[in-house]
Order: C-alpha cells, then structure tokens, then sequence
C-alpha cells in the first residue's frame, strides 16, 4: 500500500497522464519504478502483487521490470473525445 508502517509500500508517487513514478519501499531499501499504469489504485495494486511475488521467491528486479513492461490494453484505458468532452 502506501502506508509507511508496511514492509512494501509506495511514497513519493508521481503520476501523468500516461506513466507513473514511484519509490517501491521494501523492508527498508528503496527502489524506483515506473509503469504505463495511472492511478493510485493501479499503484496500490502493483506493491502488493510485488510484495507477493517477492515473498514467494521472485527476484524484486524482476517484479519490477515486468511492471515496467506492462503493455495496457487499448479498450481498457481508451480516451475518447466527443463534443470537447475527454472519457477515460
């Protein structure tokens, strides 16, 4: 989450319209990642699934490359624009 007293948690978080930034804090090291995915739920998402992989044996560079890898899907996060409107 993003809560300081977890073991895995995101701070400093920096999002725009189309990545995002974050410092990953893990049992006190600190990594930086950035992913395609916006929006703090997507972060909150991302620490936990890396607290998962992470405890279940898979090298933390790893988690982190794949989040950097994340292609999102076009109907998923699809903007579109209709009379001077923008959904997302």
């Amino acid at each position: 989450g993003v809560n300081s007293d977890n073991d895995y948690y995101a701070d400093e978080i920096e999002s725009a319209e189309e990545k995002s930034r974050f410092i990953l804090n893990v049992k006190n090291k600190k990594y930086k990642v950035i992913t395609n995915l916006t929006g703090n739920h997507n972060i909150v998402n991302i620490v936990m699934g890396i607290a998962c992989a992470v405890e279940a044996g898979v090298p933390i560079e790893k988690c982190i490359e794949a989040v950097e890898d994340v292609v999102v899907s076009k109907m998923r996060f699809e903007k579109i624009e209709k009379d001077g409107i923008i959904y997302k």
